[in-house]
């Protein structure tokens, strides 16, 4: 058995949450762009007809934009507030999670390895994913070299060959 903590705070949810902030400061930039294109469109060539529904895409865009980078801001906010821990405990055939928060035990959860929906690696942190929208992120680093070896076998994440050099 294997026991591991994490603290579910904002430098975790900024991770998990990195990619869809990177996308929605894209869809801004872009529908700004949109926008600043129609609007000197409308002003110099003075066409009856400009393409009222692209000005709508770029604001519906604009919109989505603005509300996922307000949505992620406030997850980060709030889990910097809450004082989460998940307590793991990693056996051969599955794992038992034991989340507190603000120091209370609020609950357990028994979960086989095979009723995960997907377990994914990444630089500083194991994901566990429960169903397609609930994750249980792990840091690395809380792991010895060997645990950390052992629960990949449990979880059957295969690491990349390291490249000979040659």
């Amino acid at each position: 058995m294997i026991k591991v903590e994490t603290k579910v705070d904002a430098e975790i949810q900024k991770i998990l949450v990195n990619k869809s902030y990177i996308l929605s400061i894209i869809c801004i930039v872009i529908s700004l762009i949109g926008i600043f294109f129609y609007t000197v469109n409308a002003i110099f060539v003075k066409a009856d007809d400009i393409g009222y529904p692209y000005l709508l895409l770029f604001i519906f865009t604009l919109l989505i934009g603005v509300m996922i980078v307000f949505i992620t801001k406030k997850s980060m906010q709030m889990a910097s507030k809450n004082k989460n821990v998940n307590h793991c405990e990693f056996n051969e055939d599955f794992v038992t999670i034991t989340m507190d928060r603000n120091g209370e035990n609020v609950g357990t959860a028994k979960i086989y390895y095979t009723d995960l929906y997907k377990v994914k690696e990444k630089k500083e942190l194991l994901l566990l994913y429960i169903n397609y929208a609930s994750v249980l992120p792990i840091w690395k680093k809380n792991f010895s070299k060997e645990d950390l070896q052992t629960v990949r076998n449990y979880l059957n994440i295969k690491q990349p060959k390291k490249k000979e050099v040659k």
